[in-house]
């Protein structure tokens, strides 16, 4: 039997979504992995983006920050934005053989966000002047060739909520993103999109075309429009999204992890919400992640996002916190040496 892969396909046309998935069902028998699109538990192989669309814009930035295979779906002539994999339209048999048998057979590409080996390492000018032999001995030396790796980013780059909303409620509208009306003074949010739908507008921070105050009357009617959401909901999905798989700094990775209190999550986060489930008892974060089957990287996002609502309690825990088991073991193996040693004093 095949292994299973997952794939994606973000930001094309139902048609080309359609189209697709029909050529993976008819050419299955030539594949080398049993391919098929991704639901929400499984884990993604390979992101298809259409760099037309905003939403294939941002898958294509997410695959490179997690080390996912990615191909660019794109016309002839198109920006392909230097990618090495394309799909071109008009779609055939042979080239998704190709492509996908290609993928199955190759390791994952190096997550982006772990080392950025375009860094130029900043030199540190000592304030002192040097002496004649310390000159010379900076001359005989050899310049030094390590790679630098000054430039990893813990947090990614993102659009400042707190700074959206600091001079009051705040219409933010973006092409092909329905509209989002954040409201601070009544603490809600009112939009038609889900939750996963408003990620864009803080992966790719906001221009200020795409902002606008709104208040009185326009306020009151835009209120109107679509029910109110907790505004907590984006602020976790903020902190969330700024977060680059990295554990705050501040927060201590040797220690117990718990849930003050229960925050929900929308379906489209079911690995999250695994995680958050988890969280509702302490542990340290590597048996979260086991518990939870989730990467180490996936524990440090959700946790820095309950963090920054303050809902995140820690302790610092010994170095060995064993289960009861491991506990009554011990405690008989104790016994067991101590009447070894007892026997051994009495021969000698």
């Amino acid at each position: 039997m095949k292994p299973r892969k997952h794939l994606v396909v973000a930001g094309a046309a139902a048609a080309d979504v359609s189209e697709i998935g029909t050529f993976i069902r008819v050419v299955q028998a030539q594949l080398d992995h049993a391919w098929g699109f991704a639901k929400d538990d499984d884990d993604i192989d390979f992101v298809l983006a259409d760099l037309a669309d905003f939403g294939g814009r941002c898958a294509r930035v997410r695959a490179l920050d997690e080390g996912k295979h990615f191909a660019v779906i794109t016309n002839a002539g198109d920006d392909a934005l230097g990618a090495d994999l394309v799909l071109h339209r008009p779609f055939s048999a042979k080239a998704i053989v190709g492509l996908l048998n290609h993928v199955g057979r190759a390791a994952p590409p190096e997550p982006r966000r772990l080392i950025d080996f375009s860094a130029i390492e900043r030199r540190i000018v000592p304030q002192t002047r040097k002496t004649k032999r310390q000159d010379e001995e900076a001359k005989a030396e050899p310049e030094s060739t390590r790679a630098s790796f000054i430039d990893v980013q813990r947090e990614r780059r993102t659009t400042d909520l707190d700074a959206l909303v600091q001079r009051g409620a705040v219409l933010v509208q973006r092409h092909g993103i329905p509209p989002l009306l954040i409201d601070p003074v009544t603490d809600t949010f009112h939009t038609s999109a889900r939750l996963v739908e408003l990620e864009p507008y803080f992966l790719e921070p906001l221009g200020g075309h795409e902002r606008k105050r709104v208040g009185g009357a326009q306020l009151a009617e835009l209120r109107k429009q679509y029910p109110g959401r907790p505004l907590v909901r984006l602020r976790w999905l903020h902190a969330f999204l700024r977060s680059n798989g990295w554990l705050a700094a501040h927060l201590d990775p040797s220690a117990g992890y718990k849930l003050k209190r229960w925050l929900p999550l929308d379906n489209d986060y079911r690995k999250q919400h695994r995680i958050a489930l988890t969280l509702m008892r302490e542990a340290p974060l590597h048996e979260i992640a086991k518990a939870a089957k989730a990467k180490m990287a996936d524990v440090f996002d959700v946790v820095n996002a309950y963090d920054a609502l303050g809902l995140i309690e820690t302790r610092r825990l010994g170095h060995w916190d064993p289960s009861p088991e491991v506990v009554g073991k011990r405690k008989r193996s104790t016994k067991k040496t101590q009447r070894l040693l007892a026997a051994t004093v009495f021969t000698r």
